[in-house]
């Protein structure tokens, strides 16, 4: 599994892995160019168009209260916080992605067939209703909704979790105990919804669209370091994950224990789409598409298909974002409208290929 094959005691490289390495490095490497190139092209696109002149100008000076110059606030206090959260959400959801299917063995999984995307939308839902009854106007996307849809998030986590336990945590079982968390969720934002007053009713149809509009530096700030913290301890399971993609038994032979590999990952997981839907709202597909053309691309290899998930998500989600605000501008679409836009086309297309496959 390290790129190499044991010879009469001697290790000597393979070379189908080492091209494999060699393939696997120039994709990333152009996948980043690629997303170098969409953060220049959304920080110049917007309802206030900047020239490559102004936003370099912008980029070296850090506004401050007594100077600053339209672009250089509209590039400091708008574009770079959304785009940084961009930037975290797309890599951390399609990340987290790319590590659920892997140890489930399941192409359909995603950070929100746990459940935790409606877990959060409850969450933030509740928080609103309670502090509007309260006489308090809750920030969409920061303060109480943020609290009340991170926790609960935990809290569906926690729930998936036990009952995997309790069943034998198999991934199926965990597929099965996710999707029922997510209808209850699901189930008890409807009923707030309908109780909701007008006011509430639109914060909460906001927030569940998702959108990067309300980021700000200390939201990229709280994502970007639980990100830095989750991502190490998910890469280094990645050798695990390709060898249980073979099968538990492959696993267990080489001393990799599938129940402990499966939990620690979706603690993991869980945690970072967390720490991100609580401050994005729900945005789909991200984590479901991105993992999908990375391995159409690498195959089976986490080494690998783990950061180009990442890159191919914070690509997708920079897209979506300066798409969203270029279309219909000064007008702003949900971000979670346009990724199923862009989502479920390419969905639908891995579907027919897939069926084409398997009945060939």
């Amino acid at each position: 599994m390290n790129g190499q094959i044991l010879m009469r005691g001697t290790s000597i490289p393979n070379p189908t892995s080492l091209s494999r390495q060699k393939i696997g490095g120039w994709i990333i490497s152009a996948a980043i160019i690629f997303l170098i190139f969409s953060v220049l092209l959304a920080l110049v696109l917007g309802a206030i168009p900047l020239t490559l002149k102004e936003l370099f100008s912008a980029l070296l000076i850090r506004p401050t209260a007594e100077r600053g110059t339209l672009p250089i606030r509209i590039l400091w206090q708008l574009r770079l916080p959304r785009i940084c959260m961009a930037l975290i959400g797309g890599f951390g959801l399609a990340f987290s992605g790319a590590a659920m299917q892997g140890i489930l063995r399941n192409p359909l999984v995603s950070p929100f067939t746990l459940g935790i995307s409606s877990a959060a939308g409850f969450g933030a839902a509740a928080t609103m209703v309670m502090a509007g009854s309260a006489g308090v106007i809750p920030f969409a996307f920061g303060g109480f909704p943020v609290v009340g849809a991170f926790l609960c998030s935990l809290v569906s986590m926690l729930i998936v979790l036990f009952l995997s336990r309790l069943t034998g945590g198999a991934g199926r079982t965990v597929i099965l105990a996710g999707v029922a968390v997510m209808y209850l969720f699901s189930a008890g934002t409807s009923i707030l919804q309908y109780t909701a007053s007008t006011e509430d009713l639109a914060r909460i149809v906001f927030w569940i669209m998702g959108s990067l509009s309300s980021s700000q530096w200390a939201s990229v700030a709280l994502a970007g370091g639980l990100m830095i913290a989750v991502i190490p301890p998910l890469y280094l399971q990645s050798w695990k994950y390709t060898i249980l993609s073979m099968g538990d038994e492959s696993g267990i032979s080489l001393g990799v224990d599938p129940k402990k590999t499966t939990r620690i990952t979706i603690v993991l997981c869980s945690l970072l789409t967390a720490g991100i839907i609580s401050h994005t709202g729900v945005i789909g597909f991200v984590g479901l598409v991105a993992p999908h053309v990375a391995r159409m691309i690498l195959g089976n290899d986490y080494r690998y298909l783990l950061p180009l998930s990442g890159l191919f998500g914070a690509i997708l989600l920079v897209v979506s974002d300066t798409l969203s605000r270029v279309l219909l501008a000064p007008l702003e679409f949900p971000i979670g409208i346009t990724t199923a836009f862009l989502g479920i086309p390419f969905f639908l297309y891995l579907l027919i290929v897939a069926s084409r496959k398997r009945y060939s």
